[in-house]
């Protein structure tokens, strides 16, 4: 053997050792008092080495620990190579406690005596409050998982259930003993399942860490529940995936009223569509942010190429600059207004009366404008033709009024001539039937006038 080597047997090359390591070392007597211990007891628990010599350490150890502590180093049953390992906790001279691994081994002499007792004691409070920072976590995460309303559950990767949280009764009806060790197959409905699996495949499967999926899950008493899940692969060491964390939670009254949504644009949207007017819905900043097929027809276009767009692409600027302020005014304004005027659209003239209408959400905020134009181009040709038929009519009316009205005058004139009383019974009867014509005649000659004056009054408004 090497002289550089240290005969195995020299105490003083042991010594060395245990005065230089991190670790604590010390050597009991078969009483339990220390007759060595290193240095590192100065780093570890605050004690000069000298100053613990000759003590027994019991009055160090944590009340709790020494019941173990006895039972674990007693000789009763022990093989003399065997290296006892321990933990239990020291008291640091600044009075709080320091966890400790322990490895003992008991030194016998030839005769199979107790000499002393070698132990050699590792710092290990870094790794306790992690076991415990770890433990409190698992309860919190437990406590969580059991009385979060949404219901939580871990998979293995074909489906079944390892863990499910008590909030299944509240969504499910189930309690967890009856989910745990079933598949998710055998609740979900049969429409949804390929499409759940699939999603499972597809993305978990392919990297996709957390995703979200919607399925039908049957409810204990036999209805189906419309569900959202979030899926969590959980993988292994080797990046296999190895569970699934599921949440599911029910949407079913937001589904239905997402569909109950749907079904009424669907509706309004059919009658928005039917209607023979232009309807458009134009935001703050001027653009259409919606058009039905007529008023993109009107603009000689699809109402996709409506969107976004401006009434400056579609009519010049001084019309657009009109139409902008009386759209801005609505806002403005928050009320209705209905306007009547004549626009030139693809070389053709129009006649359009326009009600602009606002938008506005919960908060009372005008966040649109909605406009329902129709052409009323032929109502005003029609208008004019019949104010043109009116005049006439009332200047025929009333040439005819005078035509018949200058005879009738002079027969009124002449009538009034005549002196009664110089004619007979006879005359003077004959005279009272004149006179009634000719007062008839003369209500409806002025009747006639009257008339054409209203319809004219009417036309005109």
């Amino acid at each position: 053997m090497p002289e550089s080597i240290p005969n195995i047997q020299n105490e003083k090359y042991y010594k060395l050792l245990a005065d230089n390591v991190t670790d604590l070392v010390a050597v009991y007597s078969k009483h339990g008092t220390i007759e060595y211990i290193s240095p590192s007891v100065y780093q570890l628990l605050g004690y000069d080495p000298e100053s613990v010599i000759g003590i027994n350490p019991e009055d160090l150890i944590h009340p709790d620990d020494r019941p173990l502590l006895k039972y674990n180093v007693s000789l009763n049953g022990r093989r003399d190579d065997e290296t006892i390992i321990v933990e239990y906790r020291l008291r640091h001279k600044n009075g709080y406690w320091v966890s400790f691994e322990s490895s003992r081994k008991f030194i016998k002499d030839s005769h199979g005596k107790l000499v002393n007792i070698l132990a050699v004691c590792r710092d290990i409070s870094n790794k306790k409050q992690s076991e415990q920072k770890l433990r409190e976590n698992e309860e919190l995460y437990r406590m969580l998982a059991d009385n979060i309303i949404d219901m939580v559950a871990l998979y293995k990767t074909d489906g079944t259930r390892l863990y499910v949280s008590p909030s299944c009764f509240a969504l499910l009806g189930y309690t967890p003993e009856e989910l745990n060790g079933r598949n998710i197959s055998e609740i979900v409905h049969p429409d949804d399942l390929p499409k759940f699996q699939n999603d499972v495949r597809v993305k978990a499967y392919k990297g996709v860490e957390k995703f979200i999926t919607e399925a039908r899950i049957l409810h204990k008493n036999g209805t189906w529940l419309h569900c959202e899940t979030t899926i969590k692969a959980i993988k292994n060491e080797r990046g296999r995936v190895a569970f699934f964390v599921a949440t599911t939670r029910d949407i079913t009254e937001w589904k239905l009223a997402q569909n109950a949504l749907k079904e009424s644009e669907e509706k309004y949207r059919s009658l928005i569509e039917s209607s023979d007017a232009m309807i458009c819905m134009i935001d703050a900043e001027g653009r259409f942010v919606f058009a039905n097929d007529k008023r993109a027809a009107f603009f000689g276009t699809t109402k996709e190429s409506v969107i976004g767009k401006t009434i400056y692409d579609f009519y010049d600027k001084e019309k657009a600059d009109v139409f902008n302020n009386r759209v801005q005014k609505v806002f403005e304004e928050k009320r209705k207004f209905v306007y009547e005027s004549w626009a030139e659209v693809n070389s053709k003239e129009y006649w359009l009366r326009a009600t602009l209408q606002p938008v506005i959400d919960a908060e009372g905020v005008v966040y649109a404008v909605m406009m329902s134009t129709i052409d009323i181009t032929n109502i005003k040709a029609t208008g004019e033709a019949l104010r043109k038929q009116n005049d006439e009519l009332k200047q025929i009316a009333f040439l005819q009024s005078h035509i018949v009205r200058s005879p009738l005058t002079n027969i009124q004139g002449i009538i009034a001539l005549i002196d009664e009383d110089q004619l007979t019974a006879e005359h003077r009867f004959y005279m009272g039937l004149l006179k009634q014509a000719t007062d008839k005649l003369d209500a409806i000659i002025k009747e006639i006038v009257d008339r054409a004056v209203v319809v004219r009054r009417q036309t005109m408004d």
